[in-house]
């Protein structure tokens, strides 16, 4: 078997014709094979599945064939076989052929133009050739063009019985409904006929009830006229006499002995007025009663008396005491107005008597002594004069008890600052003033601490929002989106940020929340240097897309090239075309990314006629990425040149 192998890419780019370099001979019946291997744009084998490829081909006579029954090799590696048929291959010459693929979708694909050769063989060179068109598809769309025509011819015979059954029924439904409202009809007539009448028996029957109704009425007044004419209804004058003979009735009646509520006033009208409290069984358990000089007297069961008179002649006549069975009590005085008004006054003189502070301090500078103050409490008014103290202008309040108990506060004027300091005895010195806090200082400290913890995400509160990771100066942690300015990967995540000595110096770490990746950088004299991702899959990593140099491109928009450092080991992956010589400049990394010696490495490249080729590739310190040379040493800015290789680094 002769095999002549064509690797064609499908895609929009440009191809010429190519010739497979393949000779066969009119003698080669049924061992003349094609062998076609279909690549995708990216340089992958290109799936075959939902595929039917065609082969056209004019033979140097002229002669025309198309056929379609070319075989599927693999359909995962794009591989397509075809043997030339007896009547192909005894055309002899150059053979023009083209390579289609048709999709389920009606769809047609040409794929590439191809030339091959057929040689005459001697034994064959006295045999005429007959010029033929041949399209081997041509029978079977004919049959099928039949087989449609039977099925149409079909679909109208059956249509044409659905109509007349629809014409059909539709008649007997219209039958239907014109009787059916017939009786319709003939129903609601009687029915709105019953109803009238029931009415009309109705509105008789309410008029008969309002005639009864209007007869007994008039009995009822009859009845009383009746009762006024023979003066059984209550006058006027008659019900005002028995009114008035109740209230006389109701004062002199007796207070209710048991239970009961009264309310208003009760007036008794004795020489010596008493009321008496009784039990369930009449036993006396206690009164109330006045005595003939006007002083109350208020008695209990086991006979003892509380009495409220004024005192005798031992006593200041215009003092009221509570006397307990005849015994006077001391704690229980009750001042008469006049009294309480002179104990107000002396209390009033005696405060005006008070020593008031010493205002006479002449102490001019800060660091003199206690003894130099006066004892007790002392006044300092400060004018700008003195020294050494921490103010110039205020008020100073000396409490100097003893040299162990005693302090000095300092009030600045037009403000709210109040300072406190102490004289030591051992050192003979004073403490320095420290400042007293004020309630909205103490807040704004809570304020400031409640922030910070906010910034730690500790005691269950929830971390500030940063939408700019570069702005960040405070210290903690915060909550970044995946659109904030300066974030090492695009998702949600937590930052940690730690200042250094200084304002310029700082590190940063990001968490992500839907990944799996852990990133740091470092401030050095102010600016942020790169991401750097140390922990994580490189599935959820940040790539860096990398632009190609020196003329060349990217092979496809997959397999753009890109480079990703994870800790220390730095991935870089990607395929370029138009490379068109030795020492070719292709790629520059960044600085991040960049190794610490010089690499080579190999790597295989674009293929021809299934023979390897390789290139070689340098990465140097500066991060330039080069393509050395390949194995041939052919340069075809259409080929495919690949990278995917990875190494490690210390900086």
């Amino acid at each position: 078997m002769k095999t002549a192998i064509g690797e064609f890419k499908v895609g929009t780019q440009y191809q010429a014709p190519f010739s497979l370099k393949a000779n066969f001979s009119t003698s080669d019946k049924g061992s003349a094979k094609l062998q076609f291997r279909l690549f995708g744009s990216d340089g992958h084998p290109l799936p075959l599945s939902g595929t039917t490829p065609k082969l056209a081909m004019k033979m140097a006579d002229n002669s025309v064939f198309i056929n379609e029954n070319l075989t599927i090799k693999d359909p995962v590696e794009g591989i397509i076989e075809y043997v030339l048929s007896d009547n192909e291959i005894k055309h002899y010459g150059n053979v023009q052929a083209e390579l289609y693929l048709l999709y389920s979708n009606n769809t047609q694909v040409s794929v590439h133009q191809f030339t091959f050769t057929i040689t005459r063989a001697l034994i064959d060179e006295s045999v005429d050739v007959i010029r033929e068109v041949v399209v081997e598809d041509f029978e079977r769309f004919k049959a099928s063009l039949e087989a449609k025509l039977s099925e149409t011819n079909a679909a109208i015979d059956k249509a044409k019985v659905d109509i007349e059954n629809t014409v059909s029924t539709a008649i007997k439904t219209v039958n239907d409904t014109t009787t059916s409202a017939k009786a319709s009809i003939n129903s609601s007539k009687a029915s709105a006929e019953s109803s009238i009448t029931s009415l009309v028996t109705s509105a008789q029957d309410n008029i008969k009830t309002v005639s009864d109704q209007v007869v007994a009425a008039q009995a009822n007044l009859d009845s009383i006229e009746e009762s006024i004419a023979s003066n059984q209804l209550e006058t006027k004058t008659g019900a005002q006499a028995k009114a008035n003979q109740a209230e006389t009735n109701a004062k002199n009646a007796s207070l209710p002995r048991t239970g009961g509520t009264l309310t208003g006033d009760i007036i008794i009208k004795k020489s010596s007025p008493k009321i008496t409290m009784q039990d369930s069984s009449g036993n006396t358990v206690g009164g109330l009663r006045v005595t003939n000089n006007g002083s109350p007297v208020i008695s209990g069961t086991n006979g003892s008396h509380i009495y409220l008179r004024p005192k005798g002649d031992t006593e200041t006549a215009n003092e009221t005491k509570i006397q307990v069975d005849g015994i006077y009590h001391n704690g229980s005085k009750m001042a008469t107005e006049s009294v309480a008004q002179q104990k107000a006054d002396n209390a009033e003189e005696n405060a005006k008597n008070a020593s008031l502070p010493n205002l006479s301090v002449s102490v001019m500078d800060g660091n003199a002594p206690l003894s130099d103050y006066p004892s007790g409490f002392s006044i300092k008014r400060m004018l700008n004069t003195e020294t050494n103290f921490p103010t110039a202008v205020g008020i100073l309040l000396t409490f100097n008890y003893d040299p162990h108990r005693n302090f000095q506060l300092l009030h600045t004027k037009d403000t709210n600052k109040l300072q406190l300091r102490h004289f030591n005895s051992i050192t003979n010195r004073w403490s320095n003033f420290d400042d007293l806090e004020t309630t909205s200082g103490s807040q704004n400290k809570v304020s400031a601490l409640k922030t910070d913890i906010g910034h730690l995400g500790i005691n269950g509160t929830s971390t500030s929002e940063a939408t700019n990771l570069n702005a960040i100066t405070v210290g903690g942690s915060y909550y970044f989106r995946s659109n904030a300015s300066g974030r090492p990967f695009d998702a949600n995540g937590i930052v940690r940020h730690t200042p250094s000595l200084g304002t310029t110096g700082a590190t940063q770490e990001a968490i992500s929340l839907s990944g799996r990746t852990k990133s740091f950088r470092v401030m050095v004299g102010g600016i942020w240097g790169d991401w750097l991702q140390y922990a994580g899959s490189i599935a959820d990593a940040k790539w860096e897309m990398l632009t190609p140099r020196g003329g060349s491109q990217i092979w496809s928009e997959a397999s753009s090239p890109r480079v990703l450092r994870l800790g220390d080991t730095v991935f870089l992956q990607g395929a370029l075309k138009g490379i068109t010589s030795r020492k070719f400049l292709a790629l520059t990394l960044p600085g991040h990314c960049r190794p610490d010696r010089d690499l080579t490495f190999l790597q295989s490249t674009s293929t021809d006629g299934y023979k390897a080729r390789f290139a070689r590739w340098s990465i140097k310190t500066n991060g330039d990425v080069y393509i050395d040379y390949n194995t041939d040493d052919v340069w075809d800015g259409t080929k495919w040149y690949p990278i995917d290789t990875s190494f490690t680094i210390t900086s």
